[in-house]
C-alpha cells in the first residue's frame, strides 16, 4: 500500500482535515505526514468553506458533528463544486450511528470510519480512493441515434473529464465496445433496427462484458419498459431529459462501483498482491 501511496502525485497528494477535536487532527495529520501526504485543518466548517473556497483540495476527512454546521452539508458542498466530484471525501464520527454511515454515503461521502479510526485500514482505504481518482478519464460509450441527446451528453459530461464516444447503429456496438473499452454503456432503449434491452441481453452473455455497466435512458416513462431493463441487465434507468445533476451523479457512482469491485476481484483478499489472471491481462 505504501508503494502504491508513492505513486500518486506529490501535488495531489494533499488532505483537508475538517475537525475540531485537536487530539485526533494532531494524530491523524501526523499519520498522513508519516505517509509523505500533506495535510492541514480546519476546526469548523466556516473555516473549512474558506479554505474550499481559496483551493479545492483533492482529499477531505470530515467530521459528521462540527460546531458551527453539519458535516454533511460541507460534503454535498464540496460535490457541487466544479471538479469537487473527483475530490476523495471520507467522514468519521466519535459518536457512531447506524443511519450517520447511511447519510454519509448519501450527501456524497467515499467513506465512514468510526473514531478512534484503524490507521491501517483507513490508509488502504485511502489509497484505494486515490488510485480509482487518479485513474484515467472514465470512458462512457453512448449508444444513442438521438443527435440533440448525444450533444447534451457530451456538453454535460466532457467538462466534467468524461471521454465520450457515440454509437447510432446497434451493428457497430461489439466493434466498439472492443476498440473503445468503455467503463460505462449509455444506451437507449429504442434504437433503429433494434431494441437496447436486446442489446444488453447479449452483452451479459459475454463474460468480458458481464459486469460492464449499463445505464439506460429513453422517453418511454412506463413502469413495464424499467422493469424490462433491469431484467435485460441494465443498472439504473433514466428517463429524457435528463436533469444535468442527476446524469453526473448516476455515472459516477456506477463506474466508481465498477472500479471498486474490478479492484477487489484482481487482488488477493489476503496479501493485497494482483491475482494470476489479473497480472496476465495487465501484460496483454
Amino acid at each position: 500500500d505504501r508503494e502504491r501511496a508513492r505513486a500518486i502525485e506529490t501535488d495531489s497528494a494533499d488532505v483537508l482535515i475538517v475537525d475540531d477535536d485537536e487530539g485526533f487532527v494532531r494524530y491523524l495529520t501526523g499519520q498522513f505526514q508519516r505517509e509523505g501526504v500533506l495535510a492541514h485543518a480546519a476546526s469548523g466548517g466556516i473555516e473549512a468553506y474558506r479554505a474550499i473556497g481559496r483551493r479545492l483540495p483533492h482529499s477531505l476527512v470530515i467530521d459528521v458533528a462540527l460546531p458551527d454546521t453539519s458535516g454533511f452539508d460541507l460534503v454535498e458542498y464540496v460535490r457541487s463544486l466544479p471538479g469537487g466530484e473527483r475530490c476523495t471525501i471520507m467522514m468519521v464520527s466519535g459518536a457512531s450511528a447506524f443511519l450517520d454511515k447511511v447519510e454519509a454515503i448519501r450527501c456524497g461521502a467515499d467513506s465512514y470510519f468510526d473514531k478512534p479510526v484503524d490507521w491501517e485500514a483507513f490508509w488502504r482505504r485511502f489509497v484505494d480512493l486515490r488510485a480509482q481518482t487518479e485513474a484515467a478519464a472514465p470512458k462512457v460509450l453512448v449508444v444513442d441515434d438521438d443527435a440533440s441527446h448525444l450533444s447534451y451528453v457530451r456538453a454535460v459530461l466532457e467538462p466534467a473529464g468524461y471521454r465520450i464516444r457515440a454509437c447510432d447503429t446497434p451493428s457497430s456496438v461489439e466493434e466498439e465496445l472492443a476498440a473503445f473499452r468503455p467503463d460505462l454503456v449509455l444506451m437507449d432503449v429504442l434504437l433503429p433496427g433494434a431494441s437496447g434491452i436486446d442489446l444488453a441481453r447479449y452483452l451479459r452473455q459475454s463474460a468480458a462484458h458481464a459486469t460492464l455497466p449499463v445505464v439506460f435512458v429513453t422517453t418511454e416513462a412506463q413502469i413495464d419498459t424499467h422493469v424490462e431493463t433491469i431484467r435485460a441487465g441494465g443498472d439504473d434507468y433514466l428517463a429524457k431529459p435528463v436533469e444535468r445533476d442527476l446524469l453526473l451523479s448516476t455515472i459516477e457512482t456506477r463506474i466508481r462501483k465498477s472500479r471498486e469491485i474490478g479492484n477487489r476481484l484482481d487482488r488477493d483478499g489476503l496479501t493485497g498482491l494482483l491475482t494470476s489472471p489479473a497480472i496476465l491481462a495487465r501484460i496483454a
